[in-house]
């Protein structure tokens, strides 16, 4: 057979073998074959009005992002709500509006773009946001990208907030990391104002922080 290695027998020092192996290897591919436009056709939909039958009202502004059902129930948050809605209300061309108060536009659009094609832009600038929102929404695979890209990011000026959030969203890995980074960096983390924040807003917290320290 084509795109096959095989192997057969072997020796173990006192006889020998008959084992007998085989390896597909990578297939050829046709020059000529288009390009997948899968990824781009599903970024397409993203904001898309066409065939929507979900809206996102994003305050402040009241901005209406249109989005498809289809792919929201990607995320257990939507695909509870859709279970949910009576018949009728399922039925209904418009579609449910769900307002969301504390979202940016800018973050619900990168959200949407990972339900509808699995990927997302991840940057410093959004990253909080995302990791909070993929919480809020129980999307634990943009969830865990987002900690990890924090987890690369963490240093004496943002160590503190990041412990803080990661304690109020459960996420026990961040936590756990952060935790060990600002030990090994008390000095430094504890004279930045996210330091002097913590100790105002979460004193328990705080606490614990101290008392790793022995």
């Amino acid at each position: 057979m084509k795109n096959r290695l095989y192997i057969f027998g072997g020796y173990d020092g006192v006889q020998r073998l008959n084992d007998f192996y085989y390896f597909v290897l990578s297939e050829q591919k046709n020059p000529e074959l288009p390009a997948s436009t899968l990824c781009l056709d599903l970024k397409s939909w993203i904001g898309n009005p066409e065939h929507a039958d979900f809206t996102f009202v994003v305050e402040p502004g009241s901005r209406e992002v249109p989005a498809h059902k289809l792919f929201l129930s990607r995320c257990p948050y939507f695909a509870t709500m859709f279970q949910k809605t009576p018949l009728h209300e399922r039925t209904n061309k418009a579609g449910a509006t769900l307002k969301l108060e504390k979202i940016r536009y800018e973050v619900l659009i990168e959200v949407l773009t990972y339900l509808y094609t699995d990927e997302c832009q991840i940057t410093l600038n959004n990253v909080m946001e995302l990791f909070e929102t993929a919480d809020l929404f129980g999307i634990e695979r943009l969830k865990f990208m987002c900690e990890q890209a924090i987890i690369n990011n963490i240093d004496c000026e943002n160590a503190a907030a990041i412990l803080h959030a990661s304690d109020q969203h459960s996420a026990m890995r961040l936590r756990e990391q952060t935790m060990e980074f600002i030990i090994a960096n008390f000095d430094g983390v504890s004279k930045s104002p996210g330091f002097e924040q913590l100790a105002r807003t979460d004193v328990d917290l705080l606490i614990e922080v101290l008392k790793s320290r022995k």
